[in-house]
Formats: C-alpha cells, structure tokens, sequence
C-alpha cells in the first residue's frame, strides 16, 4: 500500500510537472532526490525503526509516482513511431528483470543475514546492510540520468482536473481499452505474486522463499522473451493482434498453474506465461503513447498510473480479506483465471480485425515475403 498510494494520490500534479518541464530535467530532479531517502531508509534500518522505515518507503514512492510519467513520456519523444514499441519492449523487459531480480536477490540476502532475530526492530537492523545497496543503487541510477539526451517538450496549459481527465479518457476508446487492459493485468498479477508462495507449499510441498521467487523471476525472462517477440514482429508498425493473442495466452497458461505440482513444469508454464504477458503489455503501452495528445502525454500517462494502482490497491484489500478467512490458494487463482478469460474475451472482441489480420500475416509468411507500406 505504501508503493501504490502515491500513485494514485499525486497522478494530478505528477502529470502536470511531465507536460510543463522538460521530461528529462523532471527524471533527473526526481531520481537524485531519491538519493537523501534511501540514505534515510538505511539509517532507520541499521537504528531498528520499522514504522519509519515504511514512512520513508512511502516517501520513496512518491518519488517514483513523479518519476514515472515522465519515464514513458521521453519514450515517445526520443523515438520516432515505427521505433516506439521496440523502445517500449526494451524498457518493459529491464523493468521486469529489475523487479524481479531485485526480488530474488533481496530475498537470498534476507535469508543470509536474519540470524535469529524475531522481533521486528531487531530483524531491521540485522538486514540493515541491504539499505547501503539501495543507497547505491539511486547512485547510480542517478549518474545514469545525467546522459538522458534533451528532448523537445511541446508544453501544456492549465491541467484538467481528476474527474476531467478520467472523463476524457474514459470517452476515447483507443486510451480506455489498453488503460483498462493494463489495469486488470497488473492487479491480477499482484496477487498471483502474492499466492503463488502459498500455492508451491500446498501443491508442491516447497517452502523456500528462494525458490518461489526464482519460479517468479523465470516467468520474468518469459516477459523479456515476449518483449523481445513484440519488438520483432511489430518492426514498422504496431500489431495490436499480439495484445488479443497475449490475453488469450495469459488465461490459459494461469488456468493450468492450479493443477501443476512439478516445480520444472510449473516454471516452463510461468516462462510462458511471461511470453505472453509481453505480447500483451507492450503493444498496449505503445498504443496509449501513440493515441494521447502531445501536449497531455505525461497527465494521460498519470492517469494509467491511477487506474493500474487504484486497480492493484482493490486488490491488495481483498487479497488481505481472503487470506484474513484463510483461503486456499486454489480457489484464488481460479478465480484470477476466470477474469484473465474475460478480459481476453474482451481483447479478442474488440481487437477481431487486427487479430485476423496477424493470423493471416503469418500464414501468408510461410509463403510469401510481405513487406508494410
């Protein structure tokens, strides 16, 4: 909660700053002031303060929440549109692969160093070490700001408000369809993070957090694999098809997760998984970039940083709820597969033209060599 909650409080003003400034000069500030409160997070870390160390964790991600916009506003700006979704996949695959190696890594070093301690404070202090690689880490993400090329800005006057700009989204369809597309995947896929622990120990009888959590980066390398795909086929223009084919792929691999018991089988369906996830987040994060205005880029961006966290939030709370009635993970995950078959239901209804048109460009390539003009 503490990562998402300024994502949807402060979407208004952080898509203002993206579509005033110059969006390199907004990445720059944003990622040396992450420098002071990961230092900050280390000390109340190595000195056992927990509530202020997830204070500061809030404090983090309202960094991030500024950060972000503007992240995916330079994209458009720095590449012209038939080299967008190869940038986007590039981007979405090292996002993926730092989150998850982070987790991983992170995880092994909890292992490492908690020792014996049980109380709250005490285990803080014992991981404190972990806070002097966060502090490096916005070092040298912010070293890596400085060779940001400057960008044009085309500017913005007076910014909407909350309700006009959910309004205005909500009434063109080429910006309500992925947004909400990229809402329910990220929600979904926060609680098959959050039960996937579960599931391994009851089906699988595993109970290292290590383990989990490499069957989760490998469905990462799934994610790269489907980025990677994404930027091949979609080399002179976007195929919004791979999107249809990524939801249809995504409910079916998750709808087999509940009655696999074998840790090798259950990781070659989460690499499959992850494959289809790329095909289904890039085309969608490009389109949103392609269809918004120049000059509301980064309050547009704001705005599905809303939705995906407000969505994830929801969530959050009834992921809490279910594990408060004790829940089998089971039952959890039939009914996240359950809306993943839904949303690709949607994806195939509204996007039938341009899955047509991939089926049929890929049979017609076993024969023909086609070239897009």
């Amino acid at each position: 909660a503490c990562i998402l909650v300024p994502f949807i409080v402060f979407f208004v003003p952080a898509g203002r700053m993206a579509d005033k400034y110059p969006k390199y000069r907004v990445i720059q500030a944003t990622i040396a002031a992450s420098i002071p409160v990961a230092m900050s997070i280390w000390w109340s870390y190595y000195h056992g303060m927990f509530f202020l160390a997830f204070a500061l964790t809030l404090v983090l991600a309202t960094q991030s929440a500024f950060y972000s916009p503007a992240k995916y506003g330079i994209i458009r700006e720095m590449y012209a549109e038939e080299y967008l979704t190869a940038a986007n996949a590039a981007v979405q695959a090292v996002t993926i692969v730092a989150i998850l190696l982070g987790s991983v890594a992170f995880s092994v070093l909890f292992e490492a160093w908690i020792g014996t301690a049980t109380q709250a404070g005490h285990i803080l202090t014992a991981i404190s070490p972990a806070g002097i690689l966060l502090v490096a880490g916005a070092v040298a993400q912010t070293i890596l700001a400085t060779r940001l090329p400057a960008t044009q800005n085309p500017g913005a006057g007076q910014t909407p408000a909350l309700a006009q700009v959910l309004r205005g989204v909500r009434s063109h369809p080429a910006l309500w369809g992925p947004m909400a597309g990229l809402a329910l995947f990220w929600a979904v896929n926060q609680v098959l993070f959050a039960a996937f622990g579960a599931h391994l120990k009851e089906a699988a009888g595993v109970t290292s957090t290590v383990v989990a959590q490499g069957l989760l980066a490998i469905g990462g390398v799934g994610i790269v694999l489907g980025s990677a795909l994404t930027a091949r086929v979609c080399r002179t223009r976007l195929e919004l098809g791979l999107a249809a084919l990524g939801a249809l792929g995504m409910a079916v691999c998750l709808g087999l997760l509940p009655w696999l018991t074998a840790v090798p089988v259950l990781g070659l369906v989460l690499v499959l998984y992850g494959t289809c996830a790329g095909l289904f987040i890039v085309p969608l994060n490009t389109l949103i970039q392609l269809r918004a205005p120049a000059s509301q880029l980064g309050i547009i961006l704001a705005a599905t940083n809303f939705l995906q966290n407000a969505a994830m939030l929801g969530f959050l709370v009834l992921t809490m709820g279910a594990a408060a009635l004790h829940m089998p993970p089971k039952p959890m995950l039939l009914i996240l597969t359950a809306m993943l078959v839904g949303m690709a239901a949607a994806s195939l209804a509204a996007l039938r033209f341009e899955a047509a048109r991939l089926f049929l460009r890929a049979l017609l390539g076993l024969f023909y060599r086609l070239r897009c003009e």
